[in-house]
């Protein structure tokens, strides 16, 4: 079985993506479980932060909201619309729509067999994800207060049949969020009108 050649610092980092989601499940995980019971309303966030991070066995800080958190929203976001829900992403123009989709500030290069269209776009994005083909890219001055406006995704693809068709597409954690939540209600929208209710997202 062949596996795809990595650097040593991306292999670290793509590491570092599933051991962060696994972390900020478990966090999840346990705070859920402190809530409905009697010692929550003694417990403050602080103090459980403390000592879950002490049973987690960590010898550093730990964020909960986290690279790995983002990764596995990307997925859901992007990649699970995408395979179920294709048809319903507009073929808009990216100069007409790309602000309402969060593109507007994307560093984007489309190949020469991408259109210029939102639903392309997703395509391709989609493509990266399933790939593996995505990195965080993480400036040093970043901290809790900026880091969805200072850290940037990157996402790329390459055309199985044709090398040249490659695909890439930089963007800041904020816009990513605007594309993911476009995405997720327009699928909400249709299948909430398959209920007789109208979208609360």
């Amino acid at each position: 079985m062949v596996t795809k050649s990595l650097l040593p610092d991306d292999e670290k980092d793509y590491v570092d993506l599933v051991t962060h989601a696994m972390f900020s499940l478990g966090f999840l995980h346990d705070i859920s479980n402190l809530i409905p019971t009697e010692q929550a309303k003694h417990t403050s966030v602080a103090q459980f932060y403390a000592e879950w991070l002490q049973r987690s066995g960590r010898k550093e800080d730990f964020v909960p909201f986290s690279m790995g958190a983002i990764f596995g929203y990307m997925c859901a976001g992007i990649m699970l619309v995408k395979e179920n829900w294709l048809p319903l992403i507009p073929t808009v123009d990216l100069m007409e729509a790309g602000d309402e989709w969060g593109l507007n500030e994307a560093t984007l290069s489309l190949g020469p067999k991408t259109r210029p269209e939102i639903r392309d776009v997703v395509r391709r994005l989609r493509n990266g994800l399933g790939h593996g083909n995505v990195r965080f890219l993480v400036p040093e001055q970043v901290n809790r207060e900026n880091i969805m406006t200072v850290v940037e995704v990157e996402f790329w693809d390459v055309g199985l049949r044709d090398p040249k068709d490659t695909f890439s597409l930089r963007m800041p954690l904020a816009k990513l969020a605007v594309l993911v939540r476009k995405l997720h209600k327009t699928v909400h929208d249709h299948v909430a009108s398959k209920f007789g209710r109208t979208s609360d997202a």
